[in-house]
């Protein structure tokens, strides 16, 4: 494969959990496109915002002006077209979705440690001696955190 097909080569990525196609047209530039236009339509925009606003997260991990730019793209635009509109929105998206899935974590961590020091107490009084490191696991709470999580 030569170097110039290689740079006009369409890659799909994930990002952030949704199917990303990226558009290599030059070295310097990527072009992102989301499949179907989901994401960067204004019922995607209106989605995330809407999940964000309920988890309370979109005063929070979000300024003003990157508020705006979304609001103000939600109103004005069907799809998004612009190269550097585009180039803007998800960058902010991908501040807020990491946001978003930062705030699951830690709930998950939370629920998850709880339910690994109730498992250890019962275990020690049983008679297991090690029961009490299992609450410093890290990945034992997390997994108890998301089966609760996912129940």
């Amino acid at each position: 494969m030569s170097y110039r097909t290689y740079l006009c080569k369409i890659i799909e990525i994930t990002f952030n959990r949704f199917p990303v196609v990226l558009n290599i047209a030059s070295p310097s530039e990527s072009i992102v496109r989301e499949r179907k236009g989901r994401l960067l339509s204004r019922q995607g925009l209106m989605k995330i915002r809407t999940r964000a606003l309920r988890k309370g997260v979109w005063f929070e991990a979000l300024s003003r002006i990157e508020r705006s730019i979304i609001d103000l793209t939600i109103r004005c635009v069907d799809q998004v077209h612009s190269n550097v509109l585009m180039k803007t929105v998800v960058a902010i998206l991908d501040k807020l979705l990491e946001t978003l899935e930062e705030d699951y974590l830690k709930r998950v961590e939370r629920v998850g440690r709880e339910i690994a020091e109730k498992i250890c107490e019962i275990a020690w009084l049983w008679g297991n001696p090690q029961a009490w490191t299992w609450k410093y696991d890290l990945r034992f709470v997390k997994f108890l955190g998301t089966n609760a999580m996912n129940s």
